[in-house]
């Protein structure tokens, strides 16, 4: 598996916003059809981003022409390589585009640590998880949050259903720093790993037990460049 991490800068966003027609070339027309209807530019740059992101590491991996490649969609919306020969997986917030791949189910979210709304997780949150958030304060309570939320999304886009899987359905706790997964959704086994971005949660999710131990960290401007390069 890899984790892959594009870090937009100021600078960097700038300049794509100023500068982003000739890298629309190396995404589908669909893809270009759903960024015509964003309204807000970041949203726009993070979405045009991680497609690329998701070409460069198909490329990278598979040798494959960009100009090959097709992806299509579960019946929950999933995207998915045309062919099955590897596994993908996105996300973004604020400053950050990340992406996991490998040969099997994966799903990885990253979210920007902010105050937390307790009638999400009231609504989202198993019994446990919420009272334990409740005994937290302040940044731990915050922290806490996004540790649980991303743990959850990674989770239900590696299994593929989406939020058709109820987030309380399955709750996790820690205990002595160690992560605890209890699932009344599947007893399909699954692992997770999270890493360490600065004001930010990132967890992935997968079957088996590849996750890397660094995560790789671009700038949005290397990106481009090995796309200019690659695609």
């Amino acid at each position: 598996m890899d984790v892959i991490c594009v870090h937009i800068t100021g600078n960097d966003r700038r300049a794509l916003i100023t500068r982003y027609l000739p890298y629309l070339e190396f995404i589908s027309k669909e893809k270009r059809k759903r960024l015509s209807r964003f309204v807000r530019k970041d949203d726009f740059i993070r979405s045009l981003a991680s497609d690329i992101l998701v070409r460069v590491l198909i490329v990278n991996r598979l040798n494959l022409s960009n100009k090959k490649i097709r992806f299509t969609l579960n019946d929950f919306g999933k995207p998915y390589l045309d062919g099955g020969r590897i596994e993908f997986n996105v996300s973004h917030s604020g400053e950050w585009v990340v992406a996991a791949v490998s040969q099997f189910p994966v799903g990885i979210d990253v979210e920007q640590i902010q105050p937390v709304k307790l009638d999400i997780a009231r609504r989202f949150f198993s019994e446990q998880e919420y009272s334990d958030l409740l005994a937290k304060e302040g940044e731990e309570q915050n922290h806490y949050f996004f540790d649980l939320w991303t743990l959850k999304e990674s989770y239900v886009k590696a299994c593929g259903q989406g939020l058709s899987i109820p987030l309380n359905s399955f709750q996790f706790s820690f205990k002595d720093g160690e992560l605890l997964f209890k699932n009344n959704h599947s007893s399909k086994q699954v692992f997770f790993r999270q890493y360490q971005l600065n004001l930010y949660k990132l967890a992935v999710c997968s079957p088996y037990q590849d996750f890397p131990e660094k995560i790789e960290v671009l700038k949005l401007s290397e990106l481009l460049r090995e796309a200019c390069r690659l695609l």
